[in-house]
């Protein structure tokens, strides 16, 4: 009996799964060319079919296609979680205005002005019913976006400071969940800060000195406050220009709760699943059994070289390869006394003798803030009160980056809950 090569299929699930199959469909077409058996020939009919069914079986869960059940299944999730967050509200107090969705559809045009793209879900401009601007931001419905939505409201609601963006409401109403901020117009922090993907012109908009060392400690204060001031300590968990928003006077605050969590005062440290944005994440995420509050302090640390030079934490566009990590470049810089190099050539020529010092001054807190050695790193507080003068800044020792460096560059090593990173480009 002569065999003939039957078809082999492009698309399967796995090795194994093409070789079944290619196994049956051969066998089967060798059986059915025997025209002296009739006994044969269903077999292999019978046996084509069952590879055939098979092959269906496992496109759909290659393709994702799904049945009626796969349908009820996933409503009955959803309506799961909308009870779960139903029942979660409920055991909030002094929660913000609750709007409808009927409510923020019609302040936000019906979502038609898209201001940018937040961590798991975009953001409106919308105008309430008081004429109060607000900022809308519509979450996914599944995975992360519910997950944002309960952190958020939990953790916002509860806190106030000049330094925080402020929650004025939100909506959960059916698998709707939205949040309402108050409007910061001058958008984000990176918007400003690295120019080379902002559409305005660096002549007339690149942020002065002094601003950028008020954004340095209007950021500070509010992470001081979410560490050491609140009743538990709130880790933020994703610090980045992206989520450092600026008002019409450019004063800076920190926005963006959703990978944040909260630890009592008694715990040292805590144990969760990484998160965060690559270029500003910690080496002990890595390295340690679990993260505290000195874990902003190195995102921060990051947020401050990049205010200082007006480069992102890793550049791997530039020609030479000690440049792609900006923190090797600051510590050589450091080590050199060539503090000067390492600030936005925006700036050069405008820098008289005591903004050469607030130079030297950001950038060794900078350093303090991203050593490796978690202990080593200041409190938030502390960073506070070298911004302001109140005590003195040493400079910081060479730090070992081996750790830092890895993290930062080579995505194959973590697994990431990672927050969006556009930029939001709110109108001027």
């Amino acid at each position: 009996m002569q065999k003939r090569s039957g078809p082999r299929f492009e698309r399967t699930v796995g090795e194994t799964t093409e070789w079944a199959i290619s196994v049956l469909v051969v066998f089967s077409n060798g059986l059915a060319t025997h025209k002296h058996s009739q006994s044969v020939y269903i077999v292999g009919v019978t046996l084509s079919n069952v590879a055939i069914a098979f092959l269906l079986v496992c496109l759909r869960y290659a393709y994702g296609i799904k049945t009626k059940e796969d349908v009820k299944r996933t409503v009955n999730a959803r309506e799961l979680d909308m009870e779960a967050d139903a029942e979660f509200l409920k055991t909030l107090t002094g929660l913000p205005t609750r709007f409808t969705f009927k409510a923020l559809e019609l302040a936000t045009q019906n979502f038609s002005n898209k201001l940018g793209r937040g961590g798991f879900g975009s953001v409106y401009e919308g105008i309430l019913s008081d004429g109060t601007k607000v900022a809308v931001k519509r979450l996914e419905h599944e995975g992360r976006g519910q997950k944002e939505f309960c952190a958020e409201v939990a953790i916002i609601s509860r806190i106030r400071h000049l330094n925080l963006v402020c929650l004025k409401g939100f909506c959960a109403e059916g698998a709707e969940r939205l949040l309402v901020y108050e409007y910061m117009p001058r958008g984000s922090l990176d918007r400003w800060i690295f120019q080379e993907k902002s559409s305005m012109s660096p002549l007339s908009t690149f942020l002065s000195w002094e601003t950028r060392y008020n954004i340095a400690l209007e950021t500070a204060r509010g992470l001081a406050y979410l560490h050491e001031e609140c009743e538990e300590r709130i880790l933020h968990l994703d610090v980045k220009p992206q989520n450092i928003l600026l008002d019409e006077r450019f004063r800076a605050k920190v926005s963006d709760f959703g990978l944040s969590r909260s630890m009592d005062r008694a715990q040292s440290r805590l144990v969760t699943t990484m998160r965060g944005t690559p270029g500003y994440l910690a080496p002990e995420w890595l390295t340690d059994a679990g993260i505290d509050s000195k874990t902003d302090v190195y995102s921060y640390g990051m947020v401050v070289l990049e205010l200082v030079s007006g480069r992102r934490s890793v550049d791997q566009s530039q020609s030479n390869p000690e440049h792609w990590f900006l923190p090797t470049m600051a510590f050589k810089k450091m080590q050199e006394e060539l503090v000067l190099d390492m600030v936005d050539p925006l700036l050069h020529g405008k820098l008289d003798e005591s903004v050469c010092k607030q130079a030297w001054t950001m950038l060794s807190i900078a350093l303090w803030c991203i050593q490796e050695e978690v202990s080593v790193r200041p409190k938030m507080s502390s960073v506070v009160q070298m911004l302001e003068g109140t005590i003195p800044v040493e400079k910081p020792p060479l730090s070992n980056l081996f750790v830092s460096e890895k993290l930062s560059l080579d995505s194959s090593l973590v697994s990431i809950t990672i927050a969006d990173s556009e930029t939001l480009t709110l109108p001027r």
